[in-house]
């Protein structure tokens, strides 16, 4: 994250690409390349994003589109995407915890198999 020049520089390594987030339009960024370690000597390749005012960039696992609830139904990308987007105005922080609420909504306390993990970067 160069904060500088407004850009962000991401390579993908075999997980959920990072969403971005501009006025009205969300990004999957998908540069990278196979999981990492998969093969020794893989060349990954990276892109760069600028970031505008107000834009927002996640960083997430998969335990985050995947989480269950009881009746062993998963969270999803799309629940994921609409939530970002009907909340986009918040900060960084609220959008972070109005996630994690919709998420444990959804899974009404069933355990989880993998983790829960979420990045959000705001530009203000």
């Amino acid at each position: 994250l160069d904060i500088k020049e407004n850009k962000f520089t991401y390579c993908n390594a075999g997980h959920d690409q990072p969403i971005h987030i501009k006025s009205s339009e969300c990004e999957q960024l998908l540069s990278g390349g196979i999981p990492l370690g998969f093969l020794s000597d893989f060349n990954y390749s990276a892109s760069c994003t600028t970031l505008s005012t107000n834009d927002i960039i996640i960083i997430y696992t998969d335990g985050v589109t995947e989480a269950m609830n009881h009746e062993e139904e998963e969270y999803g990308m799309d629940n994921f995407k609409r939530i970002i987007c009907e909340n986009k105005t918040a900060s960084a922080s609220d959008l972070l915890n109005i996630l994690l609420d919709a998420i444990n909504t959804h899974t009404k306390g069933a355990p989880q198999m993998d983790d829960i993990t979420l990045v959000i970067l705001k530009k203000e």
